[in-house]
């Protein structure tokens, strides 16, 4: 993050993930974009947006934190410090492709809207930390 820009201002994430993409790609980007949150003396605090199951999800089955009967997945337990508690190679869902693959198109696609999704919500911390200073 440019924290030269907005020195001394910390920056909260909303909302980030990774949607309607096959779920080793979802789970590693899950692991990069926390890997990099947690190295940015910038980023102070951070929200993954995917907590609720899987079958009420807006995006897509393999992005959530709870699967369709309410247990964690791997990103579920990852972000709450736990460790790995499915093979995600092996996983059966109801719906034939959710496992490893998308009913809509995804990939660099989605990754990108996703990127700007998360700059909107970074932005819009930016703007809300700044206008709270000015009062």
């Amino acid at each position: 993050m440019d924290s030269a820009r907005y020195p001394g201002i910390p920056l909260w994430i909303s909302e980030f993930a990774l949607d309607y993409s096959p779920v080793l790609e979802t789970e590693a980007a899950f692991n990069e974009t926390i890997e990099m949150f947690d190295n940015d003396t910038a980023i102070e605090r951070y929200a993954y947006f995917g907590s609720f199951r899987s079958s009420d999800s807006g995006v897509g089955w393999n992005a959530t934190m709870l699967d369709g009967i309410g247990e964690l997945t791997n990103i579920g337990s990852w972000y709450l410090g736990g460790a790995t508690v499915k093979d995600a190679a092996a996983i059966k869902t109801s719906s034939p492709t959710a496992a490893t693959d998308s009913t809509q198109d995804s990939g660099a696609v989605a990754w990108r809207f996703s990127s700007f999704e998360m700059f909107g919500s970074i932005t819009m911390s930016i703007a809300l930390a700044i206008a709270l200073q000015l009062i």
